[in-house]
C-alpha cells in the first residue's frame, strides 16, 4: 500500500533497512527479529502513549468509539 500511493511510514522503513544492514546479528536471529525488537517496540510505544494520555479525562488513548 505505501509504495502503491507513494508514502514512506518511517518505522517500516527503520525496521526494514536495520533488516537489510543488521548482517549476520540480523541473519542469525531469523524470524526472533520480529519478535525481539519490533514487538517489543511496538509495546512500548503503545504502552508510552496511555501513561502520556492518563492523566487528561478529556484525551484518552485508545479512544472509545
Amino acid at each position: 500500500i505505501m509504495t502503491r500511493f507513494g508514502y514512506m511510514h518511517p518505522p517500516s522503513g527503520g525496521t526494514a533497512l536495520t533488516a537489510l544492514i543488521g548482517g549476520d546479528a540480523v541473519t542469525d536471529l531469523g524470524f526472533e527479529f520480529i519478535w525481539r525488537p519490533v514487538l517489543l517496540n511496538a509495546v512500548l510505544l503503545v504502552l508510552l502513549a496511555v501513561a502520556i494520555n492518563a492523566p487528561f479525562k478529556w484525551r484518552r488513548y485508545p479512544a472509545k468509539t
